[in-house]
């Protein structure tokens, strides 16, 4: 069984076809769905989803892009929502130079505060991280009690290494691999293989080859190619991978 580890089913531009979509994806044997919030807008969506559907759990939380958008009493809004829902993760949260470097003080403070939960009710947090891992690292330090999931990732060797060698930080990788430059096979190698971790980031990132082939939206269904992928890069069966991959959710996903 296979998770999708990071996706926004609360999308609207995926959300009328959530049935279809869910289907496809069980018959591509995948049947969990993180589905990450970006900001108090879309929160209730995402709970009502895994309301809706056993299978999809629940991420919420503030998107580096959106800390300028968010009320004044978020993080109160936040932590509510956390003790009302116990299986509720936090995310999508982190920092970016890249799109928003402007915010990026807020974007610290935002991040500092959501890892604060994240260690004070023992929630796994999603991390959103463009082209910031020389500030993110000294925070995963900080936060090394905290079980951490780095989203589509991507880093230098050297940072990769340092990141590894924090026990609870866990490396997901998303349709970006079908893309990817001989960089980020590289720093596949360098990762535990008991943390490795696949997902979509459905609807977004969808890769070229399936732009090329067709496909207009990423839907979880793709991480089928996800996983070969992966399983070409590192030399082994996919369904040994599947079995590897199983595990590694299951320990990411349980208490701590």
């Amino acid at each position: 069984m296979l998770t999708d580890h990071h996706c926004h089913l609360q999308d609207p531009k995926i959300l009328p076809e959530i049935e279809k979509l869910l289907l496809q994806a069980r018959n591509k044997d995948i049947f969990r769905f993180i589905c990450c919030g970006t900001g108090e807008e879309d929160w209730s969506q995402v709970l009502k989803l895994s309301e809706r559907y056993s299978e999809i759990l629940p991420a919420v939380g503030v998107h580096p892009w959106f800390v300028e958008k968010s009320s004044p009493d978020w993080i109160v809004k936040l932590e509510r929502l956390l003790k009302q829902v116990p299986k509720c993760m936090i995310g999508e949260i982190g920092l970016d130079l890249y799109f928003c470097r402007e915010t990026l003080e807020l974007q610290k403070f935002f991040f500092e505060k959501q890892m604060l939960l994240g260690r004070k009710y023992g929630r796994p947090v999603s991390i959103h991280n463009v082209r910031a891992s020389h500030l993110l690292l000294p925070f995963l330090r900080q936060f090394s009690d905290v079980k951490v999931l780095l989203h589509s990732f991507s880093a230098s060797p050297e940072m990769t290494r340092e990141l590894a060698a924090l026990p609870k930080i866990f490396f997901s990788f998303s349709g970006t691999l079908l893309n990817s430059s001989k960089k980020l096979k590289e720093q596949i190698h360098l990762i535990p293989f008991n943390r490795i971790l696949l997902e979509t980031d459905s609807p977004d990132l969808l890769p070229q080859v399936l732009k090329n082939s067709g496909h207009k939206i990423n839907v979880p269904a793709n991480l089928i190619f996800v996983l070969e992928k992966m399983a070409e890069i590192l030399n082994i069966a996919p369904n040994i991978l599947k079995e590897q991959l199983a595990e590694n959710s299951d320990t990411f996903l349980k208490d701590p």
